[in-house]
């Protein structure tokens, strides 16, 4: 008698664990390894509400890696869509295409807002994530603790990112994506469209100032900047940006170092196309590297091509660009407003401007040499700094 009472309380035991335990996905929900967002009451029919589903979803990962996916359709979103994975263990979030996963959030709210710890990374894919609203948060944010320890990688691709309506725009989002203190990130095949040029960056990656934590290296490939204020921007204590075979477009500026900021250093742009209505790729903060090479720059009568203005800029090179190919403005190609040392600026193709090349009275060890200069050019170089060398050029 006492053993079958031992066995009745042991399968009791059994039972209640069992109910205390998440309920397993069906097989129809798991897809490529990934729990679909359906299994959790989710559908992306256009008007369910998705958030439950989602934090649901988060929940029953626990501290284990978190892979969500979405199908087709449009998944409306009330609130933020918020994770923060165990230690030691990443998310991804997976959709099956951005012309046909669309996540809309629908009030004046953030986007996707990601934590991660040490050794931690996030990956995004194939998904459109709209604003339905004039927004001023974030699309996708993420923030990592991790400082000076060895990161995972993290991707963003195949993403479109922009406000709900027609072209251009009129709900849009304050920032495309925002990364604080995330190193080793691939930014591939994004798209982020802003409104009318003026209301939505597209990338703003920085350090952590308050606890002096570098992020590093970030490329950024394939990628269409469209309409953006800036398309990108750089914070504090970010080193070592890679941009390449991208196009910016009738944005407020291209690739950007606010004033204000410190050690930015290492930015490497290459084989991209800009036209934008200001600046094309200008440094208000001192850094230390900036190399660009082979782009092709279109410049507005009040811009330019590049603009060095931070104070301190050292080691800038520029090389095989082509600036001003359609000859439509007056602009200029190359200032050097600020204390910059120890330039070269060879191999490159100007027209159509007020100035190609220009050096303040702070430049000093600027190199300018064999440049082609095609035609209306009012004024090839002008040297106004100490220890630089000016010479000649192609007509």
């Amino acid at each position: 008698m006492f053993r079958c009472l031992s066995l009745m309380v042991a399968w009791l035991s059994l039972q209640s664990l069992a109910f205390a335990q998440p309920i397993p996905p069906k097989p129809d929900d798991v897809i490529s390894g990934c729990v679909a967002i359906e299994a959790y009451g989710g559908n992306g029919n256009g008007s369910t509400d998705n958030l439950a589903a989602w934090n649901s979803a988060i929940s029953h990962f626990g501290n284990r890696p978190i892979c969500i996916s979405f199908g087709l359709g449009t998944y409306r979103f009330s609130g933020p869509a918020t994770a923060k994975p165990g230690v030691g263990s990443s998310i991804a979030v997976h959709g099956a295409g951005p012309n046909v996963t669309k996540i809309v959030f629908t009030g004046t709210t953030a986007g996707f807002n990601f934590t991660l710890s040490n050794e931690e990374a996030i990956q995004m894919d194939n998904m459109a994530v709209l604003s339905a609203t004039a927004n001023d948060h974030d699309a996708i944010a993420v923030t990592s603790s991790d400082c000076g320890g060895s990161k995972q990688s993290s991707r963003f691709s195949n993403l479109t990112i922009e406000g709900t309506g027609s072209f251009p725009f009129r709900n849009h989002w304050g920032r495309g994506l925002t990364l604080n203190n995330l190193s080793f990130v691939d930014v591939d095949s994004v798209d982020f469209f802003g409104e009318n040029g003026s209301s939505m960056q597209g990338i703003f990656a920085t350090g952590n100032a308050t606890s002096h934590c570098y992020a590093f290296n970030m490329m950024v490939s394939k990628s269409n900047f469209i309409n953006t204020a800036n398309g990108i921007s750089l914070g504090t204590l970010f080193q070592g940006l890679f941009v390449t075979q991208s196009n910016f477009l009738n944005g407020e500026a291209g690739i950007v170092v606010p004033a204000a900021e410190s050690e930015v250093d290492q930015i490497n742009i290459s084989d991209s196309s800009f036209d934008v209505k200001g600046d094309t790729i200008a440094t208000f903060s001192p850094i230390v590297g900036l190399y660009v090479t082979h782009n092709t720059i279109e410049i507005p009568k009040s811009g330019s091509g590049i603009h060095i203005n931070g104070g301190g800029d050292q080691f800038v090179i520029a090389e095989n660009n082509i600036f001003n190919p359609f000859g439509k403005s007056s602009g200029s190609g190359v200032i050097v407003d600020s204390a910059a040392n120890f330039g070269n600026i060879t191999g490159n193709v100007y027209q159509y401007l007020r100035v190609a090349n220009s050096l303040g009275a702070s430049s000093s060890g600027w190199n300018i040499q064999s440049n082609a200069y095609g035609s209306k050019i009012s004024k090839w170089n002008i040297n106004s700094g100490k220890r630089n060398k000016v010479g000649g050029g192609s007509p």
